[in-house]
C-alpha cells in the first residue's frame, strides 16, 4: 500500500441505524468540500476526523465512534469542527510523528550502541518487576532478543561484527537503534498534553495499553524494536509501518510513498527470537501497539496531515525569533517551537 492524500470515502454509517454517526461524518464530508487554497487546513482537519470515524467503524471501536460523534455534533460552527480536527492532529498524529522530521536522532549514545552486545543486561523480568527499565536496559534486551540484527532489513550490528567478525553473515552492517512503537512522550509531556494524548490513545488503542506502558514500562520489550539507521528514519517519520496479519507474529510492510520502498525490506515480516535467546522469554513486539501505530500512519497520510505537519515543522524550525513586526503568525510559530521542545520524544 502506497498512500497519498485522498478524499474521504462515502459515508459508512446508516442514517437510520446510526443517525448520530452519520450526521457527524456528513459534517466532515461537507467541510472537506471547502478545499479552496485558503482552506486547505480545514479540509485536512475534516479528513482526519472522517478517517478516524471510518477506521473506528471498520474495527468496531464502538466507544471511539460514540466519543467522536459526540465531539463533532456538539460543534456549532465549522471553525469548531476544524479546531477538533486540530486537537486530534496534535494529540494523536503528531505524538507519533517525530517532531524534528529530519535525520533520525540516535536513540542512545553511540558508545552505548557500540558495546551493547558485551554488556550483561540482567534478567529481563527482574527489571520489569523492579521497574528498573530504561533506555539502556531496553536496548540491551532488544539487541539480545533480536540477535543484534535489524528486525526489518536483517542488517547486522556493525559493533558486533567489529568485535566478532566470525559472526558476519556476508551482508551489510550498520549501527542499530532500539526504538519505541508507542512514543515515550505519552508519559513525559506536560499534564494537559499528557491527558489529551492518553485520551485519544485509549479511544483507538486497547484500553489496557496506557497501564501497560505507564512510567518506565514504556521501555518494555513489547514496545521496542531493533532497527537499522535507515529503517529508523522511515519508521520515525511514519514513512514505514507494519500491518498485523492473521498469523500472530506476521506483519505486512506498508510504505507511505513509492520512493520510500527499500528492496532490503521484504513485503511481509515474521518476528522470532534469535535462536540463542529462544529460552530467555524475551517478549516480541505487541501487535496491538503496532496496529495503533499503523492506524495513525494511515490517517496521517490519507488525510494529508503528514505533509502539512512536515511543512509546518520545517517552518517552525526555521523561525527562531519574532519578526520586527511581531505578527500573529510569527508569535504562533514561536509558541509552537517552545511547545515542541516539551513534546519531542527521546526515542520513537
Amino acid at each position: 500500500m502506497v498512500l497519498a492524500a485522498t478524499p474521504l470515502p462515502a459515508n459508512p454509517f446508516s442514517p437510520v441505524r446510526e443517525p448520530e454517526s452519520h450526521l457527524a461524518y456528513e459534517r466532515c464530508l461537507r467541510l472537506e468540500s471547502l478545499n479552496q487554497a485558503a482552506t486547505v487546513e480545514r479540509s485536512i482537519c475534516a479528513r482526519i476526523l472522517g478517517y478516524l470515524l471510518d477506521h473506528a467503524k471498520r474495527t468496531d471501536k464502538v466507544e471511539a465512534i460514540r466519543n467522536m460523534w459526540e465531539d463533532i455534533n456538539e460543534c456549532t460552527t465549522d471553525e469548531q469542527v476544524v479546531a477538533l480536527g486540530v486537537y486530534y492532529r496534535t494529540y494523536l498524529l503528531q505524538t507519533f510523528l517525530r517532531a524534528d522530521l529530519r535525520s533520525p536522532q540516535p536513540s542512545y549514545h553511540s558508545s552505548d550502541q557500540e558495546f551493547a552486545h558485551d554488556l550483561d543486561a540482567g534478567p529481563y523480568h527482574t527489571a520489569v518487576a523492579t521497574r528498573q527499565l530504561n533506555h539502556r536496559t531496553a536496548q540491551k534486551h532488544a539487541f539480545q532478543r533480536d540477535g543484534h540484527t535489524c528486525m526489518l532489513t536483517a542488517t547486522q550490528a556493525t559493533s558486533l561484527i567489529d568485535e566478532h567478525p566470525e559472526k558476519w553473515n556476508g551482508g551489510r552492517t550498520e549501527y542499530l537503534h532500539a526504538v519505541h512503537i508507542i512514543p515515550e512522550s505519552i508519559n513525559t509531556n506536560l499534564a494537559h498534553d499528557r491527558d489529551s494524548i492518553r485520551r485519544v490513545i485509549s479511544m483507538f488503542g486497547d484500553p489496557e495499553m496506557l497501564q501497560e506502558l505507564e512510567g518506565s514500562n514504556i521501555h518494555r520489550l513489547e514496545n521496542v524494536m531493533t532497527l537499522s539507521g535507515t529503517a529508523h528514519g522511515k519508521w520515525g517519520g511514519l514513512r514505514l509501518w507494519l500491518e498485523p496479519m492473521p498469523d500472530e507474529q506476521k506483519y505486512k510492510v506498508e510504505w507511505a510513498r513509492i520512493f520510500d520502498v527499500s528492496p532490503e525490506v521484504p513485503t511481509e515480516i515474521s518476528f522470532t527470537q534469535a535462536p540463542s535467546t529462544a529460552d530467555s522469554a524475551l517478549p516480541l513486539p505487541d501487535r496491538r501497539y503496532l496496529a495503533l501505530r499503523a492506524m495513525v500512519a494511515r490517517v496521517a497520510h490519507l488525510s494529508g496531515a503528514e505533509r502539512w505537519i512536515r511543512n509546518y515543522y520545517e517552518r517552525v524550525q526555521d523561525t527562531y525569533v519574532l519578526s520586527s513586526g511581531g505578527s500573529i503568525d510569527d508569535a504562533e510559530l514561536l509558541s509552537t517551537r517552545l511547545k515542541l521542545a516539551a513534546l519531542r520524544p527521546v526515542c520513537e
